[in-house]
C-alpha cells in the first residue's frame, strides 16, 4: 500500500512537473560507479535514449530460424576465445526473435517480417520490463525510477493499473520527455499529446498474442517468475509457435528469458554453448562476472550462478516434464558446498584447477565415489568422481581429485587441460567462484 501511495504521490509531481515546456533538470548528474546520484528524481524517459530513434530501424533485432540468424563477436570485455564457435544445433529451429523496446511503427514493421518468418505458426510477443511504459503518439515512453527498476515488488496487474494511470491522463496536455544521460535525463522532447497505447493493443492489433513477465532490470529472477515462464512453455507446442523476446535494450532480460528457452528446447546443446550463441546473436553474455564496486557487479555474480543452476534443473527434471518447480529444486536439501579458485597461481599449467578448501573439510561433506556436480561460475558445470587419484578415470574424463596426503582438492581431466576445456583463459577476474553439489551418492562407485 506504501509503494502505491508513494508511485502516485511521484505520478501527480511528474505530470505537474511536465506539464511545462521546459525539460525537468530535477535529477543531479550520475556519478562514476554507474549510477549512484546525491539525489535522485524519476522522470519520463524517451525508450533507446534518442529523441529520434523511434523513427529509425528497431535496434538490436535478431532472428533465430533457418536462414536469418547469424553469430557476430561479442564485446571484448566478455574475453571469449573469438575463434571459439557455438554449437549452432537447434538454431534453425528455434523460432523465436529479441529486440530492444518499439515505438508504433517499428513494431508494424517488426509484425510484418515475423509474418513471413512464422507463416502460419502462433505468434507471442514476450515483453519482459517491470517498469511501467507505454507509447505516446506512438513513440516508446518510459517511467525512469532508479537503475530502471520501476515497480519492484508490484504485480503485474498492480503495474498495468499504474500504466493506466500514469499515462492515460496524459492525453490532451503538453508533456516533456527525455533521454536518459547516466542516471538523470538529458536532451528533451516536449509533445502535444494526441494518443496513448498500452503495448498490449499494439501486439493484439497485429493479431499476434502478448504475455509480459514484470522482470526487474539488470536481476536474474525470482524463482516464481522462473516457474511462471517455465509453465508458459509447457503448454506451448514449441514446433509452432513463435516468441518474440523484448526488455528496454534488449539485451539483458530478453537474454535471460531467450537463453531458458533454448535451453528447454535444445537440452543437448551445452550450457555454454547455449550462452555464448545467445550473446553472439545479440543478447549479453549471462556468464560475465566482474570484480568491482559497480553496483552491477554482484548482480552479474548471481546470473552467472543462477543461469547455470538452472541448466542443471532443467537436465535433472525435463523428461518428468518439470514436475519439481525451479522454486522447489532450488529449496532441496541437496548437498553443496561453496568454495573458490582464489588466483592465478592456484590454476596450474597443466589446466587443474586448485580449491580453496581442504581435503579434510571436504570429506566431511562428500566421500570417494560419489558423482558431484561442480559448477565454476562463469564458465561451466561438469559432473565428475569423487576418487583420490586418475587410476579409475578414462582418459580425456574430468576428475576431482582429493587427496588426503597433501589435503589439496583439485578439478582436473586426465591427460588433458581442464581450464582450457572450461574457457579459463589468462584475462580470469579471481576468485573464481565454486558451487559443489551432490549428484549420485556413491555413484561412481558403483559403477
Amino acid at each position: 500500500m506504501k509503494k502505491q501511495l508513494l508511485t502516485l504521490f511521484m505520478s501527480f509531481a511528474l505530470f505537474a512537473a511536465c506539464s511545462d515546456d521546459s525539460s525537468s533538470t530535477s535529477a543531479e548528474k550520475s556519478k562514476n560507479n554507474g549510477g549512484d546520484v546525491a539525489e535522485f528524481h524519476p522522470f519520463y524517459r524517451i525508450d533507446r535514449d534518442n529523441v529520434n530513434e523511434w523513427q529509425e530501424p528497431l535496434d538490436n533485432q535478431r532472428y533465430l530460424t533457418a536462414g536469418t540468424y547469424e553469430l557476430k563477436a561479442v564485446d571484448e570485455k566478455y574475453d571469449l576465445d573469438p575463434a571459439y564457435a557455438p554449437s549452432e544445433e537447434g538454431l534453425a529451429t528455434l523460432n523465436i526473435s529479441g529486440s530492444a523496446q518499439f515505438s508504433e511503427q517499428q513494431f508494424r514493421d517488426l509484425a510484418d517480417s515475423i509474418r513471413v518468418l512464422a507463416g502460419k505458426k502462433k505468434v507471442y510477443v514476450i515483453d519482459c520490463r517491470s517498469e511501467s511504459h507505454a507509447l505516446v503518439n506512438g513513440i516508446a515512453i518510459s517511467y525512469f525510477e532508479q537503475h530502471n527498476w520501476g515497480n519492484q515488488g508490484l504485480t503485474l496487474e498492480e503495474v498495468e493499473a499504474d500504466e493506466q494511470e500514469r499515462f492515460g491522463k496524459m492525453v490532451g496536455t503538453k508533456q516533456t520527455f527525455n533521454e536518459k544521460d547516466g542516471e538523470s535525463p538529458g536532451e528533451a522532447m516536449t509533445l502535444k499529446v494526441k494518443s496513448i497505447m498500452m503495448e498490449r493493443e499494439l501486439v493484439e492489433s497485429e493479431g499476434f498474442e502478448y504475455k509480459r513477465f514484470v522482470a526487474l532490470n539488470n536481476h536474474w529472477q525470482e524463482p516464481e517468475m522462473i516457474d511462471e515462464f517455465i509453465e508458459f512453455v509447457k503448454g506451448l507446442d514449441m514446433d509452432k509457435v513463435w516468441l518474440h523476446f523484448h526488455c528496454q535494450a534488449g539485451k539483458g532480460r530478453t537474454a535471460i528469458f531467450m537463453v531458458i528457452y533454448d535451453m528447454m528446447k535444445n537440452p543437448d546443446v551445452s550450457m555454454r554453448d547455449i550462452v555464448i550463441r545467445q550473446a553472439k546473436a545479440g543478447g549479453n553474455y549471462l556468464l560475465y562476472t566482474e570484480k568491482s564496486d559497480h553496483y552491477k557487479s554482484p548482480l552479474f555474480d548471481d546470473i552467472a550462478e543462477k543461469v547455470q543452476l538452472l541448466y542443471m534443473y532443467i537436465q535433472e527434471n525435463r523428461k518428468s516434464n518439470y514436475k519439481v518447480t525451479w522454486s522447489e529444486w532450488l529449496k532441496k536439501k541437496v548437498t553443496t558446498l561453496t568454495t573458490t579458485v582464489p588466483d592465478a597461481g592456484s590454476v596450474t599449467k597443466d589446466g587443474n584447477l586448485n580449491f580453496d578448501m581442504s581435503a579434510k573439510s571436504f570429506l566431511k561433506t562428500f566421500d570417494y565415489g560419489d558423482i558431484v556436480t561442480v559448477l565454476v561460475v562463469g564458465y561451466g558445470t561438469v559432473d565428475v568422481p569423487v576418487a583420490a587419484n586418475d587410476d579409475d578415470v578414462k582418459s580425456g574424463e574430468f576428475v576431482l581429485r582429493v587427496k588426503k596426503d597433501s589435503d589439496k582438492i583439485t578439478l582436473g581431466i586426465k591427460n588433458g587441460n581442464g581450464a582450457s576445456v572450461l574457457g579459463i583463459g589468462d584475462k580470469v577476474h579471481y576468485p573464481l567462484s565454486i558451487v559443489v553439489r551432490m549428484k549420485e551418492k556413491g555413484g561412481y562407485a558403483n559403477k
